[in-house]
C-alpha cells in the first residue's frame, strides 16, 4: 500500500482500491497472487497519477512574493517578471486580494491600472479576476471604468481649450480690420459695462462702492440702504439683509456664515461680476459680445476674470467675427 498527494479521486478497476482523502490518495491492491503483482497494479495507478499531474501542470510550484509559502501555480497570479502572489481561498485574506485591494485608491494614479506590488509591472485583468472575491473585483472593475471615463473627459477638456484659444487668438487677431462703426458701437457699450456691471455699486443709490471687511450685509454709506455683498440684492433692514445673507444662493461658505475673508470676498465679487456681465452682452449680437469682450480685456484681466469665459463663439465652428 502507497499513498501520493493528489487532487482528484482516481476510478479504480476490480483489482484495485483507491481512497481519496484531503490531502493524499491511497492505492490498495485488492486482487493479486504474489506482491509482485500488486506492485504493478498499485504502479500503474501513480503512473496515471503522475500522468494527469503532468499533463494539468499540478507539479509546478512557486513561492509567493508575500507569505513565502510554495503555491501550485494556478492558485495564484504572477506578473510578466514572475513575481507571484498566492489566492488559495479566493477570500479578502488572500495574499493577492489584499495586494490589489490596497491599491485600489490609487489606481487613478496609475493609468487605471492594476499593477504589482514588487515590479509595478500591470496585471492583465483577465488574469487577475478569477482569483479576486466577487466584490473586490467589482470594486476594481468600476475604478477602471472610472479612470476611463475622466481621462476621456480630461482629453476633450484639453481638445476643447485648444480650440478655445485658437478661436480667442484668431478673434483677436481679426479685431483690427473690424467696421469702424462695430469697434466705435463697442467701445461706448464697454463704458457703460464698466459703469454698470464691473463697478460695484450700492443696488439702492447706484452709489460706487469700494473695499470693505467681514460683513457681507453691507449698508450704504450714503443712502444707508442694506444690501447682500453676494448677490446685491435690496434689503429692508440690516437684519433682513443678515436673513438673507446667511441664505444667499451665492454664499458658498460651508456654514452660511455673515463673514467672509478677503480671498473669499475677492471670488464672490468676481462670480457676481462675471454673471451680470453675461446677462449685459446677452443683450447684443455675437459680433458686438465679441467686441465689447476685447474692449474689457484689460480691466477682466485685473479683476481676475477669463475673457474667454465671455466670448461668444457658439458650437466653436464657423466664423467667430
Amino acid at each position: 500500500m502507497e499513498s501520493y498527494p493528489g487532487k482528484q479521486k482516481i476510478s479504480a478497476s476490480n483489482n484495485v482500491r483507491i481512497e481519496v482523502k484531503e490531502e493524499s490518495i491511497t492505492v490498495l491492491a485488492v486482487v493479486a497472487q504474489t506482491k509482485t503483482a500488486a506492485a504493478q497494479l498499485v504502479n500503474q495507478v501513480f503512473d496515471k497519477i503522475d500522468f494527469w499531474i503532468e499533463q494539468e501542470e499540478y507539479n509546478k510550484f512557486v513561492e509567493c512574493s508575500c507569505c513565502m509559502d510554495r503555491r501550485n501555480f494556478d492558485q495564484g497570479v504572477s506578473c510578466e517578471n514572475g513575481h507571484f502572489f498566492c489566492a488559495v481561498d479566493k477570500s479578502q485574506e488572500d495574499c493577492l486580494a489584499v495586494a490589489i485591494s490596497s491599491q485600489i485608491n490609487n489606481i487613478g494614479f496609475q493609468d487605471g491600472k492594476v499593477i504589482c506590488p514588487t515590479c509595478s509591472s500591470p496585471y492583465s485583468i483577465q488574469d487577475i479576476a478569477p482569483h479576486l472575491p466577487g466584490d473586490i473585483f467589482k470594486l476594481v472593475e468600476s475604478t477602471i471604468i472610472d479612470r476611463k471615463v475622466k481621462s476621456r473627459e480630461e482629453l476633450l477638456a484639453r481638445d476643447f481649450d485648444q480650440r478655445l484659444d485658437a478661436k480667442v487668438q484668431e478673434l483677436m487677431d481679426q479685431y483690427g480690420s473690424v467696421d469702424a462703426l462695430l469697434k466705435l458701437e463697442a467701445e461706448k457699450n464697454a463704458r457703460l459695462a464698466r459703469n454698470t456691471v464691473l463697478n460695484l455699486c450700492c443696488p439702492h443709490c447706484a452709489i460706487v462702492y469700494f473695499e470693505f471687511v467681514g460683513c457681507m450685509a453691507l449698508s450704504c454709506e450714503s443712502c444707508k440702504g442694506s444690501f447682500c455683498a453676494y448677490c446685491h440684492q435690496k434689503c429692508g433692514s440690516s437684519q433682513g439683509a443678515h436673513e438673507h445673507v446667511r441664505q444667499c444662493l451665492l454664499n458658498d461658505s460651508p456654514t452660511g456664515s455673515y463673514y467672509a475673508n478677503d480671498t473669499e470676498i475677492r471670488s464672490a465679487q468676481r462670480r457676481y461680476r462675471t454673471r451680470e456681465l453675461k446677462k449685459f452682452l446677452n443683450k447684443f449680437k455675437k459680433k458686438q459680445q465679441n467686441a465689447i469682450v476685447i474692449e474689457l480685456t484689460t480691466d477682466l484681466n485685473d479683476l481676475g476674470i477669463k475673457p474667454e469665459a465671455l466670448f461668444e463663439f457658439g458650437n466653436l465652428q464657423g466664423e467667430i467675427m
